[in-house]
């Protein structure tokens, strides 16, 4: 079995957990603001004339097949507010309003529709413009690691010495042969050289 190092948890300590922290942040501000997914959207009128009465609706099955068994009685009266649909599910639209998650979203492209509450608005601003920050500040940092690592290898020398002196020459040595060695942290036993 060959020795497992360290790798692994590097990568996903340097990337993979800081990239699902980012991911975590901006896709909990869509969420908040989607709430509460009905995708209605209260128009702030009253339901007009042809609308007043009772209705039955098939919320499953068909009418024609006689399938009462979903069959749903609904009373609108005259004082019942009218809504229309809008859409809620912000992380999929893709305009300039979308990112970052912020109360730019709660409006369609005629500014009426609106479901967000003011708290509402509020938070999604707050864990929105903390996400964007959260992913600049890593961004910058990742790139900031790397140039470092990569131009740092022209200045800072890698080579690490091997073994120590102990003042006792290779031809005052009482030995037959020299084998070269090459120790390297992937293999259990040093490697013969050259």
């Amino acid at each position: 079995m060959p020795p497992l190092g360290n790798e692994i948890a590097d990568f996903s300590r340097k990337y993979l957990y800081t990239v699902m922290l980012v991911a975590l942040v901006i896709v909990s501000a869509y969420q908040f603001a989607g709430f509460p997914y009905d995708n209605l959207c209260d128009t702030h009128e009253m339901a007009g004339n042809d609308y007043v009465g009772t209705f039955t609706l098939y919320t499953g099955g068909s009418k024609n097949y006689g399938d009462d068994a979903h069959a749903v009685q609904v009373t609108i009266a005259n004082n019942t507010s009218s809504f229309n649909f809008c859409n809620m599910n912000c992380m999929y639209k893709f305009d300039r309003d979308s990112f970052p998650p912020s109360s730019s979203m709660n409006q369609d492209k005629n500014g009426d529709s609106r479901w967000m509450t003011e708290t509402q608005e509020n938070i999604v601003d707050l864990i929105g413009f903390y996400g964007l920050g959260l992913l600049i500040v890593v961004a910058a940092y990742r790139v900031f690691d790397v140039i470092k690592e990569r131009i740092g290898e022209f200045f800072v020398g890698s080579y690490e010495p091997s073994g120590k002196v102990n003042g006792q020459s290779f031809s005052e040595a009482n030995t037959g042969a020299y084998v070269p060695q090459i120790a390297h942290p992937d293999f259990n036993y040093p490697l013969i050289g050259e």
